[in-house]
């Protein structure tokens, strides 16, 4: 499968909740945001009796500025804003035999501004995630047993400015869920 979208946006009374000087955020009115860009989904599956093997691919181009403000100094004017990536690229590859499915999750963020004038911004970043997960079907209920690796990849992230996101950390789990035909 493949699939793609053009989009146009334009945008008033747009808020955004911007850092200020003591590190807390607080919200402006951006007055008019033009957002514009791209996404693509690409989708490649294969199954063989009880096996199965997916691999997704969703990628995105943005670029979302400020088109009008009444902010002093102007300097948000056709900017970029803050911490709206231009790039970004989601993609997994799921092993599946019966009940019993294995995924690696790769996502790619590109650069962010953390300054509403475009001065400051992030890294770009790679974070992946491996799962394993179990599924047992019981009448209309279905029961997931799940494992991730978060983070896979260890490596240490900014999100937000200064504020990074934990590093390599597991995490198992139930999920159940309903089923009604």
């Amino acid at each position: 499968k493949l699939s793609g979208s053009l989009f146009y946006k334009l945008i008033s009374n747009w808020i955004q909740w911007v850092p200020n000087s003591v590190g807390s955020y607080k919200p402006i009115n951006l007055q008019q945001v033009y957002s514009r860009g791209s996404e693509t989904s690409w989708q490649l599956a294969y199954s063989k009796n009880k096996f199965k093997v997916q691999l997704k691919c969703i990628t995105s181009y943005v670029l979302s500025t400020v088109n009008k403000t009444k902010l002093d100094g102007g300097e948000t004017l056709n900017k970029q804003l803050i911490y709206t990536p231009r790039y970004t690229i989601n993609s997994s590859l799921t092993l599946r035999y019966k009940t019993l499915a294995i995924s690696y999750f790769h996502n790619y963020t590109g650069y962010r501004f953390a300054a509403s004038d475009n001065s400051v911004w992030l890294k770009p970043y790679h974070y992946s995630t491996l799962r394993a997960t179990y599924s047992y079907q019981f009448q209309k209920i279905e029961v997931e047993l799940f494992g991730n690796i978060n983070n896979v990849l260890n490596k240490q992230i900014e999100i937000l400015d200064n504020r990074p996101i934990a590093l390599r950390y597991f995490e198992i789990g139930v999920q159940l869920n309903y089923k009604q035909t």
